[in-house]
């Protein structure tokens, strides 16, 4: 009787929290987004999702005018003109004084609501076979590029108008939002200079999140898989057979899936966002330090989500345990098949 009358509390709790306190996206009606990469592949798909939920501004910027035309007439098409649509032609590679004189006083952005770092690339080669510029530009466009642009934007997004516009417990609903990879969590064959970069955005954006907490934007960090982009497109040119075969396990996302999926994680405020049951449970295994269970998305409060998450945390390290003997079955099989055509 003791145990029925008490599983019969649980649940009546469980369903009264599912109903009042499952967060809710924060409305983009009257914001500013701005998405650096957004002439393409997901950035795109992004500013797309970002225009399907009101803003009354969209700023995209890229390197490549043309891209950026074609992408900006695109988004008018497919959604019309109800939203202001801006183009920035900016090097997010360059200086960040530079950077902050193109969107801080030439381009004058104003106050963003919804950063979006998007812009990036990958290189798929081993370290050996790596020339010393290649770390060098993917650290700056990877990681250096994301930390200045938000440098130069962030004070602005620091005004307290956000926190009065914000929910009832004075938090504030402007993002920031990082894009890293899969990579960055688990170790991939050729992929030393992209995986350095992206782990480097992935630490920055946990320690950002730190930070500001308590009085600015909420920080997230989005890990895509493998997605049907331009970008994949150039990365498998000249491909490692090892690294092919790896990543190629993962399958290929569409830009849209992956962008619905990540607007909505980035607008309920959550820490990070992998697509789809396999990512979540990666996000989980290496979660580290991180409040993995506020990303959740089952009905649960999140203190049973964190005794959920222990109790699974030896199975996640089973799994991890198998990619990597895996990893290993790969790399020596692609190793010796290698060697032989050598021959």
């Amino acid at each position: 009787m003791f145990l029925l009358i008490g599983g019969t509390l649980v649940l009546v709790y469980l369903f009264r929290w599912w109903i009042w306190c499952q967060p809710r996206e924060v409305s983009l009606s009257g914001r500013h987004v701005l998405i650096t990469g957004g002439s393409s592949g997901i950035g795109l798909a992004l500013a797309g999702e970002a225009l399907r939920r009101g803003p009354s501004r969209l700023t995209l910027v890229a390197r490549d005018v043309t891209r950026l035309a074609e992408a900006r007439a695109a988004l008018i098409e497919s959604h019309g003109t109800a939203c202001d649509l801006c183009t920035i032609s900016l090097d997010i590679t360059a200086p960040y004084e530079e950077i902050r004189q193109s969107l801080v006083v030439t381009h004058d952005v104003g106050t963003v609501d919804v950063l979006i770092n998007c812009a990036g690339a990958a290189v798929a080669q081993t370290f050996e076979a790596s020339p010393p510029e290649v770390f060098d530009r993917l650290m700056r466009l990877n990681y250096l590029g994301a930390v200045h642009v938000t440098k130069a934007l962030l004070p602005a997004m620091l005004s307290p108008d956000d926190v009065e516009k914000g929910d009832k417990r004075g938090v504030s609903q402007r993002r920031i939002v990082f894009v890293s990879s899969l990579a960055s969590l688990v170790p991939i064959y050729g992929f030393a200079a992209y995986a350095a970069a992206k782990a480097a955005i992935t630490t920055f954006a946990d320690t950002l999140q730190q930070e500001l907490e308590d009085m600015g934007p909420a920080v997230t960090t989005i890990f895509p898989p493998d997605t049907d982009t331009p970008g994949l497109l150039a990365e498998n040119v000249g491909k490692p057979a090892t690294t092919r075969a790896i990543s190629e396990a993962g399958g290929l996302e569409s830009p849209t899936s992956v962008a619905a999926s990540a607007m909505h994680d980035v607008l309920l405020g959550r820490r990070r966002s992998l697509l789809g049951a396999k990512g979540r449970a990666l996000s989980w295994a290496t979660a580290g330090v991180s409040r993995a269970q506020q990303d959740c998305p089952l009905p649960l409060p999140s203190p049973f989500v964190a005794v959920l998450e222990v109790f699974l945390a030896p199975l996640f390290k089973i799994a991890l345990l198998g990619f990597a003997y895996w990893c290993r079955a790969c790399i020596l099989w692609h190793g010796r098949k290698g060697r032989q055509q050598e021959h």
